[in-house]
């Protein structure tokens, strides 16, 4: 059975919404209820805003037929992608080694004890302590010293084998991630 024509048109709206959130610094969010879009054809922004549980938007499509924008569908996603972010919870659990599985970095010796949990950015660290020579160390997972959780890095890596800019990946980073991140630091980590 054909669709209504408004359910196409209705369509065609989400599809130019979701064009335009699919690019880059095409949406900036002021607070959770207004937010400003830009124009697929490059003449400005559109201030989307909900009002009373309605969305609103002060472009022509909206203010004249009444009906919910591409716009407002593009707000929708961007609001859908970030909620659907944050709640992907990016604290690591802490996964702790057993002490006797390991050997001290410095001289070797398998009597290693833990010795506390340190605090960082990215979460709890395991810290561990050598019997024979007092060297203190965490397990290296491959990022170590790093500032970022590894799976961000990880997720700009793979953003930029994608064929994503550094500064487009950078965006994409501080939008959905709430992650500020220069985009000379994500050449460092490709290199």
């Amino acid at each position: 059975m054909p669709q209504p024509l408004g359910n196409k048109v209705e369509n065609g709206r989400k599809m130019r919404g979701l064009a335009i959130v699919a690019q880059a610094e095409t949406i900036n969010r002021i607070d959770s209820e207004t937010y400003s879009v830009k124009s697929q054809s490059g003449n400005g922004w559109y201030q989307a805003v909900k009002e009373n549980g309605e969305w609103k938007c002060e472009c022509p499509d909206s203010r004249n037929r009444g009906v919910i924008c591409k716009h407002v569908f593009a707000a929708n996603y961007s609001i859908t992608l970030r909620d659907s972010a944050f709640s992907q919870n990016f604290s690591r659990p802490l996964v702790v080694p057993e002490p006797n599985s390991l050997g001290c970095e410095k001289c070797g010796s398998t009597e290693v004890v833990k010795r506390g949990i340190r605090q960082n950015k990215v979460g709890q660290v395991q810290r561990f302590y050598c019997k024979v020579c007092g060297h203190r160390f965490v397990v290296d997972e491959g990022f170590l010293k790093m500032k970022n959780d590894g799976k961000i890095v990880c997720l700009a890596l793979d953003l930029y084998f994608k064929g994503n800019s550094f500064r487009k990946i950078a965006d994409t980073l501080s939008q959905f991630y709430g992650v500020k991140v220069e985009h000379s630091t994500i050449i460092r980590w490709l290199q």
